[in-house]
Order: C-alpha cells, then sequence, then structure tokens
C-alpha cells in the first residue's frame, strides 16, 4: 500500500479495505472508483480481482489542487479531519513553511500515485483540460 500520501492514507486500512472486497458480489464485473483516495483500494482489489473492470474518475486531479495551493502560498486545509488530528499536527500545518513543505510533498507523490492509477485499470474518466495527464499516462505505459 502507498500510505506516504496524506490524500491516499486516509482511506488505506488493510482490514477495512479487505472487508470491503470481502463484501462485494461474486458476479460483480465493473467497479467505479473516485480519485485518488480510493488507490489503495484500487490495489488490493486488483490484487484479489484480477479480471474485474475498474474505472476511475480522476477529473479531480489532487495534484492540481496542491499546485493551486502552492500558487496561492497557502497550507493545506485539514476541513472534517480537524477533530481527528492531533492539535500540534494541526499548529505545525498552519506554521506556513511547515505547511507549504506538505503541500509540496503532496504534490510531488499525488503526481505519482495519479500515474500509477492509469496502470492497472481498464478505463480513467478525466476533464478535457487534463488532457496532458493522460499522456503523460499514455506515454509511461
Amino acid at each position: 500500500m502507498y500510505k506516504r500520501q496524506l490524500q491516499c492514507a486516509l482511506y488505506a486500512n488493510r482490514g477495512d479495505l479487505e472487508r470491503l472486497i470481502d463484501a462485494l458480489p461474486e458476479d460483480l464485473t465493473a467497479v467505479y472508483l473516485d480519485g485518488v483516495r480510493s488507490y489503495a483500494f484500487l490495489v488490493a482489489l486488483r490484487r484479489r480481482r484480477p479480471s474485474l473492470r475498474i474505472v476511475t474518475d480522476l477529473d479531480d486531479l489532487m495534484s492540481r489542487r496542491m499546485d493551486l495551493l502552492l500558487r496561492a502560498r497557502e497550507s493545506l486545509s485539514p476541513g472534517y479531519l480537524t477533530k481527528r488530528l492531533p492539535a500540534p499536527f494541526l499548529q505545525a500545518m498552519a506554521f506556513k513553511p511547515i505547511g507549504q513543505s506538505i503541500v509540496q510533498f503532496e504534490r510531488s507523490t499525488l503526481r505519482r500515485v495519479e500515474r500509477r492509477i492509469c496502470e492497472p485499470v481498464s478505463y480513467t474518466h478525466l476533464l478535457a483540460n487534463a488532457r496532458s495527464f493522460f499522456d503523460q499516462c499514455a506515454r509511461s505505459s
């Protein structure tokens, strides 16, 4: 599992992923997954069900969000996770130099995950203006 990216680690609990896969009907022929946050599930699902058709939706490229945050000199907003994160972590994220470093890390690692998502899937949905990303996927395969 790729637990290094914060966005991917949010939903990467191995036990939860295995229970979710176990709950899927055996005769299932296709699955739709939304974004990089489902990457850990994608990897586990492909490993357990190699013939399953998997469609991913990358119309909201998280690496683009990180680019926008960097250009605006902003940090990540923990949003609904605020109550679940330790106060020292939240304080560190609010300190611009640390917050910006986290955003830079997320941007570079998310770009790699977004490219990796193209490999084990049957189809990837992208917005028209994400064409350059699609071209990168085609070149890497």
